[in-house]
C-alpha cells in the first residue's frame, strides 16, 4: 500500500490511524477517576484544611477560575485569602505567594527551602531531564548552575575586556536592527517587529554560545527561534498535565497540546546537540572561542566536575532559551511603550541627544548619565511584569512563612506580578510613570530599582539578570538614538497579551524614521552566518483579553457547579439512551464526549473505517449532538443530488455565526436570502471570468501573468538558496488572481499587508477546528481550557480578515461609479444596492460574499498547487512525460494557453488523480437537513447534522482500481483522450446545492499554472529531506514543509 505507508499527521501515518482506536476501557478508567476523585473531595470537606484558600472543585480544583491571566488572579485571591493561601490544581495542592514581603522572606531569608522544582512529568522533557532551569535542588544542580553562571561571567564581564568585547557585540546587533527597522519603513510602511527582535536576541546569545552570529533571514535560525517561541506558547499544556495527569490517558486537546511541547522541546535540543557536536569535533583544550568550549572543558575535561557530558548541551539549551525570550519580550514592550507615550519618547531622545550627541552611539559608560532610560526600562518591567508567574518552586523541607505552616515537598507558584503592582508599594501601580525610579536629584533609585521582581530571587534567580539589563540598555539607547519609532494610526498599540512563559503583546505595528546619520559598528563576532532570503512565517498567538478586562473579569464558581451538574446530566441521559433503539446504526458512544475520541486526527479516515463496519449511513455522536456520516459514492450522490435541497442546510453552529458576521453565503442557512445571495455571487464569477470570449481571455492572461512571475521568483530562490519551500509563493500567487477579480488590484510577494492577509486566512483553517469542537461541546466555552482559546483565536481571526474586506470595500463604496465596473467588488455593490426589498440582502452581505470568493478561492487553488507540485518532484519520470506532452503540443516559442487544453488530456489527468488521490478537502463543512429524508433505506429527520466523507468518494475500491496508488493515466480511455466519465467521478467541490460555485474557474486556474510550470521548469526534490506525504488536518489537508529547486526549461517566457 504505497499511500498508506505515508500519507499522515506529522508522525502518524493513514496506517496507524486506520489501526489506532480508543479503548472503552480508557473512557471507563476516566470515568471511574472522577467517580473516585469525587469521593475524596467529598471526604477532604471534613478534613481541616492546612492553609486558607478558595473552595475546590472535584476533579478540576480551582483550575477553571484562573482564567487566562492567573497573575490577575492570585492576586485578586490574595485580598480575600492573604499573601499566602492553597488552592487545588487537577489532583495537585499548591501554595501561591503573593506581595513582596512574602515573596522575599519565602526566595531569600528561606532560599534553601524554596529552592526546589517540583517532581513534574513535563520538566522532565527539556533538556533531557538535565535542565539547571528545571532540574531540582541538589548537590549535582548547584555544580550545574555554578559552572554556567562562571561561564557567562567569563564571556560578557569577568574583565574590562570581556565587558567591552560583548558591549561591542550587543552595540553591533543593535545597529543591524537600526538598518532592518529602517529598510522594513520604506515609503512609509508599518511592520511587525517581533521577528527581527527575537533574532537579534538571540544572535547574543548565539554568539555568545557558538561563536557566530545568523542573518534576519536565515532559514535555519527562523526554525530555531520559532521552536523556542513555541516552547513558551505551548509550556502551558505540560503544566495541566502535571496537575492533571490523566489527561495523558485519552485524546483531548491539552493531551495533543503537550505532545506538541514534547516533540518541540526534542527539536530545539537536536538543533542545540548538534552544535555542540561540531565543537567536541574541533575542540582544542588550549583555545576556548566561546562558552560551548568553556563548557565543554569544564564538564568534560576536569574530574571534579560531578557531570556527564551530555550535561554540556542541557546548559547551552537553557543559556539560549532564557536569553532569547527575555530579552527579545522586553524589546516587545518597550518598542510598544515608546510609541504609545510619544512625549516619553521626546524627552528620553532629547537626553541621550545631550549626553552622547550625532556622531557617536551609546556605551555602557553613558549608563550613569542617562538615568531617565534606565528608569523607562525600570518601568517597562514593573509596569507589564512579563514574567508574571515564576516557574514553579518545590520546598525542599518544612518552612513556615508570615505564621503559616508549608510542609515539604509543596508545589508553591511566585506571583512576581502582584510585587510590582502591590499598591502599598507602588502609588497608583496602573499607571505607567517612569519617573517614579528618580529621586529628587534625578538619579536612579536604587530602593526602588530593587524592589521591581522580573528575574526572580534567591537561589533561583535568573543567572544572566545582569547581562539582561545590559543589552537592553543598549538596545533601548541606540535605537532612541538612531530612530523615531511611530505606531501605524489605523492599529493603535494596546496592552492585550499572550500569556505564556512570559507576556507578550500582540501584534505592534511601527514605522521608524532615521534621526540624523545613520552610524555604523562591527561586531568581534566575525562570522556571519547568511544563507539567502526567505518569507518571515509569523505565528500568531492565542489572542487574550487586555490587562483591564482582566483586572475586572472572574470566573464565577456557579460555573463550576455547571460543569459538574451537566456532566451528572449527560451521564444519566447516556444510561438512559441505552434502553432505547437507536435510529440510525452506529458506534457506542460515550457520556459527555460522545465519539469524539475515536475520530482521531484524520477524522475521514475513522468515517471510512466505520462505513466497512455500520454501512455507508451511519451515525456517531459528538459532545451533545448526534451528527449523520454519508460515505461513499452511491449514498452521498443520492443525497446532495437526488436529495439536494433537503440536505442544502447548515447547522446552527455558534462558530458559523463569526465568519462575515453571520453573513457568509457559506455557512449559512438554506433560505430564499440564500438563494438570492448565492445566484448573485455565482452571476458575478462567470460575468468577470467566462461570461464572453472577452472576459475569458482577460481573465487567462491574469492567470498567466501571475504564473510567469511565480517561474521567475522559483528561479530566483532557487539560485540563491538551491532549495526551498514554495508554499508562501504557490499562496500569494492563487491569491492575487483572486484579488485581482475582487478588487482591481494584485500585490508583491513581499508586501506586508498582503501578507497578513494570508496568514489570516491561513489560520483560519488552522483553527476551524475548535469551532466544530465548540459547536458540538457547547460547555467548553464555559471556562478556562485550550479549546476555548483557540475558538477565542479563531474568532479573532474572522473578525481580522473581515476588516480587511470591509475596508477595501468601503474603499470602492467612496469611489463607485454605476456606469464603470472595475471589478468584482463594484457589481455586488450594484447588484445589491438595486436589489428589491424582498430578498432581504443589505449592504453588509457586499462584504460577505467577498470574503467567501476570497477565502474560498485562496484556499482551494493554492492547497491544490501545493500538491500538485509536490507530486511532480515526487514523481520525475511522470514530470518527464508530462513535459515532452506539452512541448510537442505548444513548443519553446509560447506560453501554454487554454486552446491547448484538449489536447493535452494527460494534463489533465494528472490534475484530477491528485485532486483524487490527495482528496484534499476530505470533509465538506458540515450540512444539515431542512426536512426528514431517507437515504439508502435510512430515515433521517430535520434537523440532522450531516458530514460528508468526499474523501471515501475518491479512495473508494469499488469504483477505483487500487485507489492507495497515485495514477493519473486511470483518467484516459483507450484513445488516449480524458475519460469524462471518470473524471465526473471525483469529489472535491462538493455536489448539489452545495456545490462551490468556483469550481470551473479553480479548474481553469490550476491548468494554466499547472501547464506554464511545466513548461518552464523543472522540479526537484531536496535529497537530504523524506519526501513524504504527511499533511496537516483543517479545512483542507495541507502538505508539511517540503524543498524543492526549480531550473529553467530553454528560454524564460513573459507573458504578452
Amino acid at each position: 500500500m504505497a499511500m498508506d505507508s505515508e500519507f499522515g499527521v506529522k508522525s502518524s501515518s493513514i496506517i496507524r490511524e486506520w489501526s489506532g482506536q480508543v479503548h472503552p476501557a480508557l473512557v471507563a478508567s476516566f470515568v471511574f477517576l472522577f467517580c473516585l476523585e469525587a469521593c475524596l473531595w467529598v471526604r477532604n470537606l471534613r478534613l481541616k484544611r492546612r492553609l486558607p484558600g478558595p473552595f475546590a472543585w472535584p476533579v478540576v480544583g480551582n483550575a477553571m477560575q484562573l482564567g487566562q491571566m492567573p497573575h490577575i488572579t492570585f492576586a485578586r485571591l490574595a485580598k480575600k485569602y492573604g499573601n499566602v493561601y492553597q488552592i487545588r490544581l487537577g489532583c495537585s495542592d499548591v501554595v501561591v505567594l503573593n506581595g513582596d514581603r512574602a515573596i522575599r522572606q519565602a526566595l531569600i531569608e528561606h532560599s534553601t527551602e524554596f529552592a526546589g522544582r517540583p517532581n513534574f512529568v513535563s520538566f522532565q522533557m527539556i533538556s533531557g531531564g538535565r535542565s539547571v532551569t528545571f532540574n531540582n535542588y541538589s548537590k549535582q544542580w548547584k555544580a550545574h548552575r555554578k559552572i554556567a553562571q562562571s561561564s557567562l561571567r567569563a564571556f560578557s564581564s569577568a574583565n574590562s575586556q570581556t565587558k567591552k568585547t560583548f558591549e561591542q557585540h550587543v552595540t553591533a546587533e543593535a545597529m543591524e536592527l537600526v538598518k532592518v527597522f529602517l529598510r522594513k519603513s520604506t515609503d512609509g510602511q508599518y511592520f511587525d517587529p517581533v521577528h527581527e527582535f527575537k533574532v537579534a536576541a538571540a544572535n547574543i546569545m548565539c554568539a555568545l554560545c557558538f561563536g557566530m552570529r545568523y542573518g534576519h533571514d536565515d532559514l535555519e535560525f527562523r526554525t530555531l527561534l520559532q521552536r523556542i517561541d513555541k516552547f513558551g506558547e505551548t509550556v502551558g499544556a505540560g503544566s495541566l498535565v502535571d496537575v492533571m495527569p490523566w489527561l495523558q490517558s485519552f485524546p483531548n486537546p491539552v493531551r495533543s497540546v503537550y505532545e506538541d511541547f514534547k516533540n518541540l522541546n526534542e527539536e530545539f535540543f537536536a538543533f542545540v546537540k548538534d552544535k555542540v557536536a561540531q565543537h567536541r569535533e574541533s575542540f582544542v583544550p588550549e583555545v576556548t572561542r566561546d562558552m560551548s568550549d568553556a563548557i565543554i572543558s569544564v564538564i568534560e575535561h576536569r574530574e571534579d566536575s560531578g557531570l556527564t557530558k551530555e550535561f554540556v548541551e542541557a546548559t547551552v539549551t537553557d543559556l539560549i532559551g532564557a536569553g532569547q525570550e527575555t530579552m527579545s519580550t522586553a524589546m516587545l514592550w518597550i518598542v510598544l511603550l515608546l510609541v504609545k507615550h510619544p512625549d516619553v519618547q521626546t524627552k528620553l531622545q532629547e537626553l541621550i541627544d545631550k549626553v552622547v550627541g550625532p556622531d557617536r552611539l551609546p556605551s555602557v559608560e553613558d549608563r550613569s548619565s542617562l538615568a531617565h532610560v534606565d528608569a523607562f526600562i525600570y518601568e517597562t518591567m514593573r509596569f507589564t511584569s512579563f514574567v508574571p508567574v515564576t516557574i514553579p518552586h518545590s520546598t525542599t523541607s518544612d518552612v513556615t512563612i508570615e505564621g503559616l505552616h508549608i510542609p515539604k515537598d509543596t508545589v508553591v507558584f511566585i506571583n512576581q506580578w502582584s510585587v510590582n503592582h502591590d499598591p502599598q508599594m507602588w502609588k497608583d501601580p496602573h499607571v505607567f510613570d517612569p519617573t517614579r525610579f528618580l529621586n529628587e536629584n534625578g538619579n536612579l533609585d536604587r530602593d526602588k530599582t530593587n524592589n521591581v521582581m522580573i528575574f526572580s530571587t534567591g537561589k533561583r534567580r535568573c543567572i544572566g539578570h545582569q547581562i539582561a539589563k545590559v543589552q537592553v540598555f543598549l538596545f533601548t539607547a541606540t535605537l532612541l538614538h538612531q530612530c523615531r519609532i511611530e505606531s501605524d494610526p489605523s492599529h493603535p498599540p494596546t496592552f492585550d497579551c499572550s500569556y505564556g512563559l512570559s507576556l507578550k503583546p500582540l501584534t505592534v505595528c511601527v514605522s521608524t524614521k532615521l534621526r540624523g546619520k545613520l552610524l555604523g559598528l562591527v561586531s568581534p563576532w566575525a562570522e556571519t552566518k547568511r544563507r539567502g532570503m526567505a518569507q518571515v512565517d509569523s505565528e500568531f498567538g492565542v489572542k487574550s483579553s487586555s490587562i483591564i478586562r482582566e483586572w475586572s473579569g472572574q470566573i464565577h464558581p456557579a460555573l463550576v457547579a455547571s460543569f459538574v451538574f451537566l456532566f451528572c446530566l449527560e451521564a444519566c441521559l447516556w444510561v438512559r439512551s441505552l434502553k432505547l433503539k437507536r435510529r440510525l446504526p452506529g458506534p457506542f458512544a460515550w457520556p459527555v464526549v460522545g465519539n469524539a475520541l475515536q475520530l482521531g486526527q484524520m477524522p475521514h479516515i475513522a468515517f471510512t473505517r466505520l462505513a466497512k463496519k455500520y454501512g455507508s449511513v451511519y451515525q456517531i455522536r459528538l459532545g451533545c449532538s448526534d451528527v449523520v456520516v454519508l460515505n461513499g459514492d452511491r449514498a452521498i450522490r443520492q443525497a446532495l443530488i437526488e436529495h439536494s435541497t433537503e440536505f442544502a442546510g447548515r447547522p446552527n453552529f455558534v462558530s458559523f455565526q463569526f465568519v462575515a458576521e453571520g453573513k457568509s453565503m457559506t455557512f449559512t442557512n438554506y433560505s430564499k436570502q440564500w438563494r438570492m445571495h448565492r445566484k448573485i455571487a455565482q452571476t458575478t464569477i462567470r460575468a468577470f471570468s467566462s461570461a464572453n470570449s472577452q472576459t475569458k481571455r482577460a481573465f487567462e492572461q491574469q492567470i498567466v501573468g501571475e504564473a510567469t512571475e511565480l517561474v521567475e521568483i522559483f528561479l530566483e530562490f532557487s539560485a540563491k538558496q538551491q532549495y526551498f519551500n514554495p508554499a508562501h509563493e504557490l499562496t500569494v500567487a492563487a491569491a492575487n488572481v483572486i484579488c485581482a477579480l475582487c478588487f482591481g488590484k494584485r500585490y508583491g510577494h513581499d508586501d506586508v499587508e498582503f501578507r497578513a492577509l494570508l496568514q489570516r486566512v491561513d489560520k483560519f483553517g488552522q483553527t476551524v477546528g475548535a469551532g466544530s469542537l465548540v459547536d458540538v461541546m457547547p460547555w467548553l466555552q464555559a471556562f478556562p481550557n485550550p479549546v476555548r482559546s483557540v475558538f477565542e483565536n479563531f474568532k479573532c481571526l474572522n473578525e481580522e480578515f473581515f476588516a480587511f474586506v470591509k475596508n477595501k470595500v468601503e474603499e470602492h463604496r467612496e469611489s463607485f461609479d454605476p456606469a464603470v465596473t472595475r471589478d468584482m467588488s463594484d457589481a455586488i455593490i450594484s447588484v445589491i444596492n438595486n436589489a428589491d426589498g424582498d430578498t432581504e440582502l443589505t449592504e453588509s452581505h457586499t462584504e460577505a460574499t467577498v470574503a467567501d470568493l476570497i477565502g474560498a478561492g485562496l484556499d482551494t487553488v493554492s492547497t491544490a498547487l501545493h500538491w500538485i507540485v509536490l507530486l511532480l518532484a515526487k514523481h520525475p519520470e511522470i514530470q518527464t512525460k508530462l513535459q515532452q506532452l506539452v512541448d510537442e503540443v505548444v513548443g519553446r516559442n509560447r506560453l501554454p494557453s487554454l486552446e491547448d487544453r484538449a489536447h493535452m488530456a494527460y494534463l489533465d489527468a494528472f490534475i484530477y488523480e491528485t485532486m483524487r488521490f490527495t482528496s484534499f478537502v476530505p470533509v465538506t463543512i458540515p450540512h444539515s437537513t431542512t426536512s426528514d429524508v431517507t437515504v439508502s433505506g435510512l430515515h433521517i429527520p430535520k434537523d440532522t447534522v450531516v458530514f460528508i466523507n468526499q474523501w471515501s468518494v475518491n479512495h473508494d475500491p469499488l469504483m477505483w482500481k487500487e485507489p492507495h496508488i497515485f495514477d493519473p493515466s486511470r483518467f484516459l480511455d483507450e484513445n488516449g483522450s480524458l475519460d469524462k466519465d471518470l473524471t465526473n467521478n471525483v469529489m472535491i467541490f462538493s455536489a448539489g446545492k452545495r456545490r462551490c460555485i468556483g469550481d470551473q474557474i479553480a479548474k481553469v486556474e490550476i491548468f494554466l499554472f499547472f501547464s506554464i510550470l511545466l513548461h518552464q521548469c523543472s522540479f526537484e526534490k531536496c535529497p537530504n529531506e523524506d519526501f513524504s506525504l504527511n499533511c496537516s488536518y483543517g479545512l483542507t489537508l495541507k502538505p508539511l514543509d517540503y524543498k524543492i529547486t526549480a531550473r529553467l526549461r530553454g528560454e524564460l517566457l513573459k507573458s504578452q
